[in-house]
């Protein structure tokens, strides 16, 4: 138990450690439970003196997990950098060498996404972070790619399939030609125009404070040779443009 704990406390993500505390500790607030429901289904005739006993426990299990519950949530919003729950989206694609790659399929049991609680897809090409953001890290490319089991620098990118994954490092070739990874992002203008640059820092970008795409961003990812901008565009960002949501991109 204890180095459970010294593991839950050195952890990394706090929204983790702070969902498996809480799951922990309503999983063992349920078995006790039953088990001090059974004694004094047993008991209550048999040794009447026992019933404040139970009451007394069974209650006191109920206050320390709600107090758990309670001062977890607290403390995650306080501690956190956005102060509280966001609701933010980014849609994405991945190219290699000319060809679309789709994100790995959710797999679990019962479940629609890949990735975290507060970080995932689900299945639709797009970022969804929708819960506390401890740190700006959070909500950045780098971190989605770790949590929905691949990685990326500024070198490599490894990219998780249903055939297992493809993984591309600067220096290797498409049709001959050497390349690298590039990724690039639309955003949106107050005015209704489009903006497109390519990242220096890809696993350190965060995504923009939007939860509709557009304005929401538009990431591009290609393996591809060098190359200073993309003719590949987001799906949304397509439609916006069709139906006159986006005039264009903005003007130099």
């Amino acid at each position: 138990m204890q180095d459970w704990l010294l593991d839950l406390l050195q952890t990394n993500d706090l929204n983790q450690a702070i969902s498996a505390l809480s799951f922990t500790s309503v999983a063992t607030a349920v078995v006790l439970l039953v088990i001090l429901v059974t004694l004094a289904a047993f008991l209550r005739d048999r040794f009447p003196a026992s019933k404040p006993w139970l009451f007394w426990s069974m209650a006191t299990i109920v206050l320390v997990v709600t107090f758990i519950l309670i001062g977890s949530t607290v403390y995650l919003n306080t501690v956190s950098t956005s102060g509280g729950p966001v609701h933010r989206h980014a849609d994405f694609e991945m190219w290699a060498c000319g060809e679309e790659l789709e994100l790995e399929d959710p797999s679990e049991f019962l479940s629609n996404k890949i990735g975290t609680p507060v970080l995932h897809e689900h299945n639709d090409k797009r970022i969804h972070l929708e819960g506390v953001v401890v740190e700006p890290r959070d909500g950045s490319l780098g971190k989605f790619m770790k949590v929905t089991g691949g990685s990326i620098t500024r070198n490599s990118i490894v990219f998780p399939t249903n055939d297992g994954g493809r993984s591309f490092i600067n220096g290797e070739t498409c049709q001959g030609r050497p390349s690298e990874l590039q990724v690039f992002v639309y955003q949106t203008t107050e005015n209704g125009y489009y903006t497109l640059r390519k990242l220096e820092n890809p696993p350190e970008y965060t995504i923009s404070d939007e939860s509709v795409v557009p304005p929401g961003d538009c990431i591009i990812m290609e393996f591809a040779p060098p190359k200073q901008t993309t003719s590949k565009m987001c799906r949304q960002y397509e439609v916006a443009l069709d139906i006159g949501d986006l005039k264009g991109r903005k003007p130099e």
